[in-house]
């Protein structure tokens, strides 16, 4: 997610202000961490956002992993949707 030229993508007009708060926190957070802690980082904003009540929905889900995944590689968007699957695996468990 370089720069902040998601913040610039029409699609997040969409979004709760308090959902685009809890994506604000996010990128600030994964821009300087190293792709190798992003699964983590996500995984803990994930659990953050549920302490908080805040739920995304499914299109919302997606929008944000359309705009975070248009910057990465073949490879690094796989990655991010295999990571997406499995959050959404434990999370079903979870209910």
């Amino acid at each position: 997610m370089p720069g902040n030229d998601w913040k610039h993508d029409p699609r997040i007009a969409q979004l709760d202000p308090v959902k685009l708060d809890c994506l604000t926190t996010l990128a600030a957070r994964v821009q300087r961490l190293p792709k190798s802690e992003l699964a983590a980082a996500l995984m803990e904003a994930q659990e953050e956002a549920a302490k908080r009540n805040i739920q995304f929905s499914d299109a919302e889900t997606e929008l944000l992993i359309d705009i975070i995944s248009t910057r990465m590689t073949p490879v690094e968007r796989k990655r991010l949707q295999l990571m997406h699957s499995i959050a959404r695996k434990m999370a079903a468990r979870g209910s």
